[in-house]
């Protein structure tokens, strides 16, 4: 069983199709890259998969629990949009940590979880930028 699902998400604004009947599985720990032009609906389909957006049609699975109509809070699911400004007074590790800190997790596990992300996308050694 895949950990995210997405079977048949579809998000129209007015006429406008932002996804269409979109589906797929990623498994866990794996790194997937959505690749498009402007306007083909990658940002529209990670606010859907976050909960930041209710999808006209289909369903997300997380972990086989269908979280469609959950509200973000309940997913444990994270978004950083592009702008590399988000948290510019932070460093790297900080900006990583954020979410795991918001949660009350201990320094330990922190550290820990933050070193793995950072070593996913090959950033260890570059915590303190």
């Amino acid at each position: 069983m895949a950990y995210l699902e997405l079977e048949a998400l579809s998000k129209f604004f007015g006429k406008v199709r932002a996804a269409d009947n979109v589906s797929l599985s990623i498994e866990k720990g794996e790194c997937l890259a959505l690749l498009g032009p402007s306007g083909c609906g990658k940002t529209t389909l990670l606010r859907m998969i976050a909960g930041l957006e209710p999808p006209d049609a289909g369903r997300i699975l997380l972990d086989g629990k269908d979280v469609t109509k959950l509200p973000p809070e309940k997913r444990r699911v994270g978004l950083v949009f592009q702008n590399y400004a988000l948290f510019p007074h932070l460093s790297v590790f900080d900006n990583v940590a954020f979410g795991l800190a918001a949660r009350s997790k201990n320094r330990v596990e922190i550290t820990k979880k933050v070193e793995q992300s950072l070593d996913i996308v090959q950033l260890l050694g570059l915590e303190q930028r």
